[in-house]
């Protein structure tokens, strides 16, 4: 039987497998670490009280386990249950959280 990490490994590596020009399988560019992104036509601010320039935002737990991972129209990032998800699972957990970049 499959333990969750090794699910979620395989998970990554089939989403990083299948990314495109503007997808991020790890923070600055895959190999390189560029922090330089070739994307263009992209804002130079944003101010997430107004809403200016944020396309959505979503709460996460109190603490994150990894930067967003963006490949295929997903966004996923790694946080915790500071704020259950569901009230069958309580107390201090890993939560794997999974975005539709069109959301």
């Amino acid at each position: 039987m499959m333990n969750i990490q090794s699910l979620a490994s395989v998970f990554l590596v089939t989403l990083i497998s299948s990314a495109s020009a503007g997808d991020s399988a790890q923070f600055g560019q895959a190999w390189t670490r560029n922090m330089v992104s070739s994307e263009t036509g992209l804002c130079s601010t944003f101010d997430p009280e107004s809403g200016h320039n944020v396309r959505w935002s979503v709460e996460l737990g109190s603490e994150t386990h990894s930067t967003p991972v963006v490949g295929s129209g997903r966004i996923l990032i790694g946080t915790n249950n500071f704020t259950p998800r569901d009230p069958r699972h309580k107390g201090d957990r890993g939560v794997l959280m999974c975005f539709r970049e069109d959301w």
